[in-house]
């Protein structure tokens, strides 16, 4: 299954709002091998704009992988995300510098790993 979604908001009532734009486009896999097992697969790739100088302006994605066999799924999953929100076109090199010290501060990457149960409940 694969989706794609966006959003877009212009600037209203306030000049201290800026326009918010999002693109982001998913896949995701739930294939069975047997009865008792299935390989699991999960990936998102986003670009995000909130304007300059916004820590949450920027790219990322997030990826999981998971398989099942009977009542326990080990996984590994990785998320990542790269700030972009200094546009240096208009911004002295001053007020540059000002914003790169505060938006990459929202910059990540997290790798995790672990374990899920299923219970049958019947």
């Amino acid at each position: 299954m694969q989706g794609t979604i966006s959003r877009w908001r212009s600037r209203t009532g306030s000049a201290a709002l800026t326009d918010q734009k999002l693109l982001a486009t998913g896949l995701y896999l739930d294939l069975p091998m047997t009865e008792q097992a299935e390989l699991v697969v999960d990936a998102t790739v986003y670009l995000n704009g909130n304007g300059t100088g916004s820590p949450n302006t920027g790219t990322g994605f997030a990826a999981a992988v998971g398989y099942r066999y009977g009542f326990i799924a080990p996984y590994v999953a990785y998320d990542y995300f790269q700030s972009s929100g200094c546009d240096a076109g208009s911004l002295s090199p001053s007020e540059l510098d000002v914003c790169r010290a505060g938006v990459d501060t929202a910059n990540s990457r997290n790798f995790k790993r672990g374990v899920n149960l299923f219970f049958n409940k019947t």
